[in-house]
């Protein structure tokens, strides 16, 4: 049986953080910091020699083991922070573990970073024999790949292939890089994320070429944050939390319980947000809106929800008019960063007009399964009165589009052990799929 191209022993890398400076307060006079400035050499060196405290080591990566056969594709899942890039630094040969040993059998290709592998001063063509010259190929066996590459990368990268590379987007950087790293086809390709930085089309053909390679025996590590891809893509899934491995096992197990775990229940808020105090209405002042406070189900004010989960918005009010106002419509809206109006929950729609309301209560919109996809909106509120020849009561002006915000969490939405993303879109529909064979008569 053959040796398998990656294995991994006791891997750890230590890094030593905030390298013991001596916080110095600036002097108050000119010759004071004259002084301190001469003087940073020798506090530099004395921080150097000194023995680092406990509080300023940090193990990017503890006895890490694992092994990667031939053909095999490899999933790595964490959270930010827990060792993924360090680790592929290490395998990639960038940086030198502190302890235990990596050994790669075959050429290897790496994507870690946008640029990385390329030299900005050169043009595309000669990166790409650059690149090939790297992995011990011939320029005879480089020109026959050359147009594959290139055409692979697309138009664009095509029409700047004579162009030094620092003038390219970052999009056409991924492009190139990735048209390079698959089909020089070395035996390894590790790759880190970048092809997240690539529009949907061409993910989704970096996708399928990764698919292609890994049948064909190329053995790929692939670290994301994209527990679909993940999913779609591996073989197997390398959990790692805090420098260590937590789990290695199949892709929809160990995903599922990455999310999981990752799904911590969402931050209490501190309260309603205030809106008594705002000058940014519309209205004569029959009606204002004091307070806005978002709900779980266990009736707790929260600053975040999960994808799919349940939550109460509630508007608190106060009428200043003796007469009590009547066919009164409420509304929230659900505001991108981009301040674009996704959605918008709305008496009218439900046929729900307030026949008269007392001069001081409060209004409860119950979504019963949130379908908006991972990411912060702005709340929207607004107060309408149909009365004849009536203003609106209350509508805050759209500048401040501040009733409150609210961050929607990741979640399994569809109990297959993939967390919606909100890359994938803003909303997120109930779906199923069928297939049936096309009569050839």
């Amino acid at each position: 049986m053959s040796q398998p191209p990656i294995v991994v022993e006791k891997l750890s890398k230590l890094y030593r953080i905030g390298m013991g400076y001596e916080k110095v307060e600036p002097a108050a006079s000119l010759i004071g910091r004259m002084a301190q400035v001469s003087a940073g050499p020798f506090r530099y060196a004395r921080s150097k020699l000194r023995a680092p405290r406990e509080d300023e080591l940090l193990w990017a990566l503890k006895d890490v083991s694992f092994e990667v056969q031939k053909g095999e594709f490899l999933g790595i899942v964490g959270h930010n922070g827990s060792g993924k890039s360090t680790l592929l630094k290490i395998l990639s040969r960038i940086t030198e573990p502190t302890s235990g040993w990596a050994e790669l059998r075959g050429r290897v290709g790496s994507m870690l970073e946008v640029g990385t592998g390329f030299h900005p001063e050169l043009t595309g063509r000669e990166n790409v024999y650059m690149n090939g010259a790297i992995l011990g190929l011939k320029s005879r066996e480089i020109d026959l790949l050359f147009d594959r590459i290139v055409e692979f990368a697309g138009s664009r990268v095509a029409r700047m292939i004579d162009t030094p590379v620092k003038r390219y987007s970052s999009g056409m950087y991924v492009r190139l890089a990735f048209a390079v790293a698959a089909h020089l086809e070395p035996e390894v390709l590790l790759i880190d994320e970048v092809l997240a930085v690539g529009d949907a089309e061409f993910i989704q053909r970096s996708y399928r070429k990764l698919k292609e390679a890994s049948s064909e025996g190329q053995t790929i590590l692939f670290v994301s944050h994209l527990m679909g891809s993940i999913t779609e893509l591996a073989h197997r899934v390398v959990w790692m939390e805090h420098g260590r491995i937590r789990e290695i096992g199949p892709p929809a197990e160990t995903v599922r319980n990455y999310l999981e775990t990752m799904l911590a229940p969402p931050r209490v808020s501190e309260g309603p947000t205030d809106l008594g105090q705002t000058d940014q209405r519309l209205g004569r002042g029959r009606f204002r809106f004091r307070s806005v406070t978002v709900l779980d189900r266990h009736e707790n004010a929260v600053q975040e929800v999960h994808l799919g989960g349940s939550l109460d918005i509630v508007l608190e009010y106060v009428c200043r008019d003796e007469e009590p106002l009547s066919r009164v419509a409420f509304s929230v809206g659900f505001r991108d960063p981009d301040g674009q109006v996704l959605t918008c929950c709305w008496t009218k729609h439900r046929g729900q007009d307030f026949a008269k309301l007392p001069a001081e209560g409060s209004v409860r919109c119950t979504i019963g399964k949130l379908a908006l996809a991972p990411g912060r909106y702005t709340l929207e509120v607004r107060g309408s009165c149909y009365e004849p020849e009536s203003e609106l009561p209350d509508v805050l002006q759209d500048e401040v589009l501040s009733a409150g915000e609210l961050t929607v969490l990741t979640a399994d939405y569809y109990r297959t052990g993939t967390g919606f993303m909100g890359s994938l879109g803003r909303y997120v529909c109930e779906h199923s799929w069928s297939q049936s064979a096309t009569d050839s008569h």
